[in-house]
């Protein structure tokens, strides 16, 4: 009877073991990566008003396949809940039966700051695998993004290019497309470019800036995301131009390569010396 009493226990571990170990999961790998089960609570992170958020899943379900000893079932499709999309948003369901699936939630261009949840449910169509629903969380901020500019200013001979390098940091769980302008000078509405900043990274973008008057002007870049003009940035510089074989000199180190590969290692020392006096003569 001791036994028995004894056995009891252990048995019921084994089956609840054997239950946990066969118990339906969906394997989350973009953008963050997560094993969620049943009920499970996935953090996504941050994104910005308008972004669209790619949700990647693997299509394993950690269930064996009905009629098919061996084989593990997999999920024919990632969808999410109608109901439980917060009020402005859109989505897109994964495709049925593609490998490794790819879910898009778009934020609301308007949505406030704030956390939000939504859920998702992967489909089984034939081999059996258990019922699972998540609930995915983000937090929706504008302050998911950031730009600088080098250098900070520039001096080169009039009608002689300024190069300057801007660096496009997206903080956002999502990739976004930005649109940069110039402003502040003679012309400056003529350039403008768009630059895609895969999520959680940077990328950068040149601009080569020609001043044709000797004046000293600022030049702001403003970077507004294509998804939302609430997620935005700017980034300050100035360029000065000057008419002199002095200037010609100095601006060698700014702007296009204009010397054969022989001439770059003196015109190169001259710009350092030039620009080098110039900051003396400065103080």
């Amino acid at each position: 009877m001791a036994q028995t009493r004894l056995l009891i226990p252990f048995v019921l571990v084994v089956a609840l073991f054997a239950q946990l170990s066969a118990a339906s999961y969906l394997e989350i790998t973009a953008p963050v990566a997560a094993t969620a089960y049943d009920g499970a609570i996935v953090d996504f992170g941050a994104v910005g008003p308008g972004q669209s958020m790619e949700i990647s899943a693997s299509e394993p379900s950690g269930d064996p396949a009905a009629g098919n000893p061996g084989v593990v079932a997999v999920w024919d499709q990632l969808n999410f809940v109608p109901g439980s999309i917060p009020a402005g948003w859109t989505f897109e369901n994964g495709k049925t039966y593609e490998r490794n699936f790819h879910a898009f939630l778009i934020v609301s261009p308007q949505a406030a700051d704030g956390d939000y949840t939504f859920k998702m449910k992967p489909v089984d169509e034939y081999e059996g695998s258990g019922n699972l629903v998540l609930t995915g969380k983000v937090r929706v901020s504008r302050n998911v993004f950031n730009m600088s500019a080098a250098p900070s200013k520039a001096t080169v001979a009039v009608g002689t290019p300024a190069l300057y390098t801007l660096t496009l940091e997206n903080r956002a769980m999502a990739t976004d497309t930005y649109n940069v302008t110039v402003s502040g000078f003679p012309g400056a509405v003529k350039y403008s470019k768009k630059v895609t900043v895969v999520r959680q990274s940077k990328a950068n973008a040149q601009f080569e800036i020609v001043s044709n008057e000797q004046a000293t002007y600022p030049i702001t870049f403003t970077a507004v995301s294509l998804s939302s003009s609430r997620v935005n940035a700017t980034a300050t510089a100035s360029i000065t131009s000057k008419a002199s074989l002095f200037e010609d000199v100095q601006s060698a180190g700014y702007g296009l390569l204009l010397f054969s590969n022989s001439q770059q290692a003196i015109v190169g020392f001259l710009a350092f010396a030039a620009n080098a006096y110039d900051a003396l003569m400065a103080k």
